[in-house]
């Protein structure tokens, strides 16, 4: 997924922090196995893959919301 964040993250000026679940027993009881996980700001993104378009549009969506 990274190769999809990455560039857009860039593109739109937002920094990328990476978390391991498995230090964070809040995020692992979420998550679980379905990593990785995108989040902005506490909510959810996308997670398992994503293409680039497909992100804009989520993070569009989110910003309006």
């Amino acid at each position: 997924m990274r190769e999809v964040v990455a560039p857009v993250a860039a593109e739109l000026g937002l920094s990328i922090e990476d978390r391991d679940l498995r230090a964070d027993p809040e995020l692992l009881s979420l998550y679980g196995h379905d990593i990785p996980v995108l989040l902005l700001d506490g909510r959810e993104v996308a997670r398992h893959r994503v293409t680039a378009p497909e992100l804009r549009a989520r993070l569009r969506e989110l910003a309006a919301s």
